[in-house]
C-alpha cells in the first residue's frame, strides 16, 4: 500500500465512523483475526499462532508448519514468488498456471530426494484470482519429516537458501502433496502443503491442508480485508446428502481402468461414510450402441434401466454395476451428450425430460447437490450426437443446474500409454467442463501400470458434502473460524467441518449440526480500497 492508498484508506474508515448507522454491512475486523505476511507485491493470509500454525518469515516467502491431531509438525509447507530466472511453464488449455504446475512437478520428479511423484487430480478456479492445485502422492528416497520434504521442494523450486524450521515431525518415505500455482498482480506464487499419507494421520490433516493450499488465501496490496458472519441454523438430517452420476467409457481400452474403478469403490465408500453421506448412485456409458450397433433412443441406459441396477443406494450392488458395464461399446463416445440427454428436466425448462427423470426416476433428488464423474481415456464426440451442434462448456445444463463435473481423463500424462499422438487433445471437452463446473480434472494414468483412483473417489465426495453456502465470495479459507453452539470446530473430514471452495460452502463431517443448532461463520474476504465504500 502506498503512502496515497493509505491516506485515502484512513479517510475512509473516517468517513464510515461518521456515518454510522447508514448500513449493516461487515465492518474490517483484520486486526483481531488474522496475521499477514508479504509476499512479493501480494500478502498470504495465516491464522494466529493460537489454531496451531506457526508462521515464520522468511527472505522472500512464509513457511509454515502445524501440530494437528495428526501429529506434531504433520504439515510442513511454504508460500512463496516463483523464480523468475526460470521461465514460466508452458500453457496448458490455455492456462498458464496449470502448465507452471506441472513445469514445476517436473522439476521436483527430477530431483535426487523423490522416487515418485503422480499426479491424482488438479482443480482450476478463476473466480476471484487465477490458480491451479493439484493433488499428488510422493515416495522419497529416504524416510524424512513433511517439513524436510517441504524444505527440499522449496529449494528446488526457488534455488535459494532459505531454510524452514524442522522440528520433531514424524518421518516417513510416503506423502500426498497440494501444491498450487497461483497467478496474481501478473507474478506467479507456489503455495505447498505437504502430510505423511498414512491414512489416519492425512485424514487428520486433509481440511487444513485444503485451506493452506488455496490460492484464493492472496490479497493484494490495493485490496483490504473485511470480515463477515453468517449465521445458520442446523440443517435437518444428521447426515449429509449428495447424488452421484457416474459416466464410464466402454470401449475396448477401458477394462484396466474400469477394474481401478471397482477397486476405488471401496475407498469412495469410506470417503461415504466419513461424510455421513445420503447418497443415490447411477451409472450410463459413454457409447452410442453396445458392439458398435446403430444408436437408439436407449444406447446409453443400460445399467440405468437394469431390473437390478436403476439408481443405487448399496455400494455393493454400485461395484457389480461397474463390472458389468465392460469394454464392447461403441468407439464413437459420447459422454457429455449422454449425461446432457439423460438428466433433462421439464421443470428446468427442457422439452422433455431424460431417462433419469422419467415416471421411474427422479434424480439428482431436490436440494441434493449432484456431482457427475466422467471416466474416459478418449475425447467426447459430442457433435457426432447433436446433429453437429458444438458443445459450450461455458453455457450448458451442467451449469444452469449446478452441477459438478468431474473428469478423470487422459490430461497429457500417460505418456506411451496415451491412446494419442504427442501434441494431441489429449482430454477434448471433459476437463473444460470440470473447470467450468468447479470440479475436478483427474488423471486416469495415476499408478501406471496398475491405475489407482482411490484417492480422487475421495476428494469427488468431500467436494459434495457442502450444506453452508457463504453469503460473500472469495472467501480467505485460512481466515474462517467456525462455531456451533459457541463451541469452535476445527478444520477436520474425521469430526469438525471444511470449506468447500468450488461451491463456496461449509460442511461438517463426524456428528453434523442438530437441526436448529447455532451455527456461526466467520470469514474474511478481499474489498477494493475505496473511500466512498462503507464497508
Amino acid at each position: 500500500m502506498n503512502i496515497k492508498q493509505l491516506l485515502l484508506f484512513l479517510l475512509s474508515i473516517l468517513i464510515t465512523g461518521l456515518m454510522s448507522g447508514c448500513g449493516t454491512e461487515p465492518q474490517e475486523d483484520l486486526p483481531t483475526r488474522s496475521t499477514k505476511g508479504l509476499v512479493g507485491s501480494s500478502n498470504y493470509i495465516i491464522k494466529n499462532p493460537e489454531t496451531n500454525f506457526v508462521t515464520v518469515a522468511e527472505a522472500n516467502g512464509i513457511t509454515m508448519n502445524a501440530s494437528t491431531a495428526g501429529g506434531i509438525e504433520s504439515i510442513g509447507g511454504f508460500a512463496i514468488e516463483k523464480n523468475n530466472a526460470r521461465a514460466l511453464g508452458a500453457p496448458v488449455d490455455g492456462l498458464i498456471t496449470t502448465g507452471e504446475l506441472r513445469e514445476a512437478i517436473k522439476l521436483i520428479q527430477s530431483a535426487g530426494y523423490t522416487a515418485d511423484v503422480s499426479t491424482i487430480n488438479e482443480q482450476v478456479f478463476s473466480k476471484y484470482t487465477n490458480f491451479t492445485v493439484g493433488d499428488y502422492t510422493i515416495t522419497t528416497t529416504s524416510a524424512q519429516s513433511p517439513v524436510s520434504l517441504a524444505n527440499q521442494i522449496l529449494n528446488t523450486l526457488n534455488t535459494s537458501a532459505i531454510i524452514l524450521p524442522n522440528g520433531p515431525g514424524s518421518t516417513s518415505t510416503s506423502f500426498r502433496m497440494f501444491m498450487t500455482v497461483t497467478s496474481f498482480n501478473n507474478r506467479y506464487y507456489y503455495t505447498v502443503s505437504i502430510s505423511p499419507s498414512n491414512s489416519a494421520i492425512f485424514e487428520e490433516n486433509f481440511a487444513l491442508m485444503t485451506a493452506l493450499s488455496s490460492g484464493t488465501n492472496y490479497t493484494g496490496t490495493n485490496e483490504r480485508l473485511v470480515s463477515i458472519e453468517n449465521p445458520f441454523a442446523g440443517k435437518a438430517g444428521t447426515v449429509n446428502q449428495a447424488d452421484f452420476l457416474f459416466v464410464i467409457d466402454d470401449s475396448g481400452s477401458m477394462g484396466d481402468k474400469q477394474d481401478a474403478l471397482s477397486t476405488a469403490a471401496t475407498d469412495f465408500e469410506a470417503a461415504l461414510n466419513l461424510a455421513n453421506m445420503n447418497f443415490n448412485l447411477a451409472i450410463i456409458t459413454t457409447s452410442d450402441g453396445a458392439d458398435g450397433t446403430e444408436c437408439n433412443a436407449s444406447c446409453y441406459d443400460r445399467s440405468v434401466l437394469d431390473v437390478n441396477a436403476g439408481i443405487m443406494t448399496d455400494i455393493n450392488i454400485f461395484k457389480a454395476q461397474i463390472d458389468t458395464v465392460g469394454t464392447i461399446g461403441s468407439g464413437l463416445e459420447t459422454g457429455i451428450y449422454n449425461a446432457e440427454q439423460s438428466l433433462r428436466k421439464t421443470a428446468n425448462g427442457d422439452s422433455s425430460n431424460g431417462l433419469l427423470n422419467s415416471s421411474t426416476f427422479n434424480f439428482p433428488r431436490a436440494q441434493t447437490q449432484l456431482s457427475i464423474i466422467i471416466l474416459s481415456d478418449e475425447v467426447s464426440q459430442y457433435p457426432e450426437r447433436s446433429g453437429g451442434i458444438a458443445f459450450n462448456p461455458s453455457n450448458n445444463l451442467f451449469l444452469r443446474d449446478g452441477y459438478l463435473v468431474n473428469a478423470l481423463v487422459d490430461i497429457g500424462l500417460c505418456g506411451d500409454k496415451s491412446v494419442y499422438q504427442p501434441g494431441a487433445d489429449t482430454n477434448g471437452q471433459y476437463d473444460k467442463l470440470a473447470v467450468a463446473t468447479g470440479g475436478l480434472v483427474g488423471n486416469i494414468c495415476n499408478g501406471g501400470d496398475t491405475p489407482n483412483f482411490s484417492a480422487i473417489m475421495q476428494n469427488i465426495v468431500f467436494q459434495a458434502a457442502g450444506k453452508y453456502k457463504l453469503t460473500k465470495n472469495f472467501a480467505k479459507p485460512n481466515s474462517i473460524t467456525v462455531t456451533v453452539n459457541g463451541l469452535e470446530s476445527r478444520p477436520s473430514i474425521k469430526q469438525g467441518y471444511m470449506y468447500i471452495e468450488g461451491t463456496n460452502s461449509i460442511a461438517f463431517f463426524g456428528v453434523l449440526p442438530l437441526e436448529g443448532a447455532s451455527v456461526n461463520v466467520y470469514f474474511e474476504y478481499p474489498k477494493p480500497i475505496n473511500l466512498f465504500d462503507n464497508d
